[in-house]
């Protein structure tokens, strides 16, 4: 971070998990030109492909910006794989290219809230091959071209609170407990390019309430309709609730409540739950199907250790209870509701560049069958407790 003290950072790394493994180079510039511009470079090889990417963006980085702007582009070259009772049951290349230049307008911050409109262009393409050697889903996704214009719309109200020990670790921490509504129209024009003509859009809402004794409630709600791997139009719709409620003794009640659909998807746009997609007692992509409900519930505690003034540590005891089921590629050995119990730690790195927080959980899957360890291990960072 801060190289040679111009503000620009670069990374190399190396990166392994379930779907691939490789190296990936990043170089961004987040205060280029005029201080709020951020300048990025990606660059990822992996064993099955490679990504690159590469964007420029201007964001409404205040309730009270004018004006924002963004040019973006992206080539990946992937294997996608479908997973059912979290084995692999087949695979197929996948290319994606992508595209994006926007400019938006706002008069700022008018009586407590904020309105801002953009206008744009995207590109997505969609390419999919079966991969020698490997076992190919069938049938394959419907390669798709999309050129669309697009309009945007959010709403922001300026209502935030103040906490520490929610999320993160003696950090102070801004909960949005405001109206917040993002709505975007796009038209895919095959005099552009686009493989067929469609209205797609994208809309989300949430807001909060704060109790006494500083318990936060919040809910979200999305829906959108994107053109899935059938080639067709798909819609996806869902809602979020979480719930905040501070305990004594430097702890603090969380529970959140997931549930999604899918209508007029293919194989390859199935929801999944299970291990780091939760359910955190049970193998990675355990379910897949058409509807999808997950519930948490988790004890945290925040700790006063500090060692060395580089990390602080907390805890959590948790549990958990969902399932995903409907559609083509159900669970049929345990495709019913599944439940687990574990506990886990928190490790904040305190002085990174990012408030990263490592997660190290045991889970004991409560609905185990044959082909299922009795106790999962989890590791992964998060930006959040």
């Amino acid at each position: 971070d801060n190289l040679l003290g111009a503000g620009m950072s670069v990374g190399y790394s190396t990166t392994a998990d379930i779907d691939r493994k490789g190296t990936e180079l990043e170089i961004t510039y987040p205060q280029a030109f005029d201080g709020w511009t951020s300048v990025g470079f990606f660059r990822g090889r992996f064993d099955d492909g490679k990504r690159t990417s590469f964007a420029i963006d201007r964001p409404f980085y205040s309730l009270d910006t004018r004006y924002a702007a963004r040019a973006a582009c992206s080539d990946e070259d992937r294997i996608d794989s479908i997973y059912n009772g979290g084995e692999i049951v087949s695979e197929f290349r996948h290319r994606l290219r992508k595209a994006e230049v926007a400019g938006g307008w706002s008069p700022g911050l008018v009586a407590g809230w904020t309105q801002r409109y953009s206008l744009g262009a995207l590109i997505e393409d969609n390419a999919y091959l079966a991969e020698p050697g490997r076992t190919p889903t069938n049938p394959l996704p419907v390669d798709n071209d999309l050129r669309a214009l697009f309009l945007r719309f959010e709403l922001v109200e300026d209502r935030f609170l103040k906490v520490k020990n929610y999320n993160l670790i003696e950090r102070a921490e801004f909960f949005v407990v405001g109206f917040n509504m993002r709505l975007q129209v796009s038209r895919s024009l095959p005099g552009l390019g686009s493989t067929r003509s469609d209205w797609l859009y994208a809309a989300t809402i949430s807001d909060g309430y704060v109790f006494s004794s500083s318990r936060i409630f919040q809910a979200a709600a999305n829906v959108e309709r994107r053109i899935a791997s059938t080639g067709l139009p798909m819609t996806q719709a869902g809602a979020v609730f979480k719930y905040y409620a501070p305990q004594a003794g430097r702890s603090l009640l969380y529970a959140r409540l997931a549930v999604d659909q899918i209508r007029g998807g293919g194989i390859a746009d199935q929801l999944l739950i299970g291990g780091q997609s939760g359910l955190r007692g049970y193998p990675s992509r355990y379910q897949a199907g058409e509807q999808r409900a997950l519930f948490s519930i988790e004890k945290r505690a925040y700790t006063n250790w500090y060692p060395f003034r580089l990390a602080r540590i907390g805890g959590a005891a948790f549990f958990d209870a969902g399932r995903a089921w409907g559609g083509p590629n159900q669970n049929t050995v345990n495709g019913g509701l599944l439940t687990d119990l574990g506990i886990g730690l928190r490790v904040a790195m305190d002085r990174a560049a990012f408030a990263n927080i490592l997660h190290l959980d045991i889970a004991v899957p409560l609905n185990r069958v044959e082909g299922i360890k009795s106790v999962q291990f989890l590791v992964k960072t998060e930006f959040s407790f």
